[in-house]
């Protein structure tokens, strides 16, 4: 009797979860993106997939750390990023990684386990970290608001932001903030009943382009032609 509810209640989350497209440079809705204070809440990665009467939504981004918000390309989750380091005046890489975990409805945090996983594909190294471990994590619950205090079972939201010169995700990709690579940033929520939802953004690091470079150049030698030109 107790497989054949277990199996009935499968068929019913089965039956009653939907997944949606992936939507992109997106803004969160409310409480919107909440981690720290001033940050951006646009020009996110988002997914929603419904679990019988609440749902589940989560979002990755990328930012210039000390900067702003980076927006991907047109309509993709793809985001292009300068290689080095961030502002003289701080250290570590340029770019971050924000990432949002939002429920609705009867669902909570804590009805889900959670994997970030990060790819080098021009490497083909693997970082991965647990989400709900991160000792510096935000909450929000409708009744108590904004809390860096841990409760899963009220929470309807996680959020922080992550950058890649951190441990363990560092030292397991081999990590290098001058190296132009190609990253693939997943994030995946898995409930103790039903399919789990899965989303992901791709990251280019890049160094300028010669031919732009070049274009660059010749414009300050101009400059400094046209000065000397006008000085005479």
């Amino acid at each position: 009797m107790n497989r054949v509810l277990q199996v009935l209640a499968f068929v019913f989350f089965a039956l009653t979860s939907a997944r949606a497209d992936m939507v992109y440079d997106t803004c969160l809705v409310a409480p919107g993106y909440i981690n720290g204070t001033g940050n951006s809440n646009c020009h996110f990665t988002e997914l929603t997939t419904t679990y019988g009467d609440g749902s589940i939504t989560l979002a990755l981004g990328v930012v210039l750390r000390y900067v702003g918000p980076v927006a991907p390309l047109s309509s993709t989750n793809d985001y292009t990023v300068p290689v080095g380091n961030a502002p003289v005046t701080h250290s570590g890489s340029a770019w971050g990684f924000p990432f949002s975990i939002t429920t609705s409805g009867d669902l909570v945090v804590g009805d889900f386990t959670y994997l970030l996983t990060v790819q080098d594909l021009t490497l083909g190294t693997t970082g991965t970290l647990t989400p709900a471990t991160l000792g510096d994590n935000t909450y929000y619950t409708p009744s108590g608001g904004k809390t860096s205090t841990e409760n899963l079972a009220i929470d309807t939201l996680l959020q922080n932001s992550e950058a890649l010169m951190y441990p363990p995700l560092s030292t397991d990709l081999n990590y290098n903030s001058y190296n132009p690579d190609t990253y693939r940033i997943t994030l995946t929520a898995t409930p103790a009943v039903g399919s789990e939802v899965t989303m992901f953004e791709n990251v280019d690091a890049e160094t300028p382009e010669p031919a732009a470079m070049g274009m660059i150049a010749a414009g300050l030698l101009g400059l400094l032609f046209a000065v000397r030109q006008r000085q005479r």
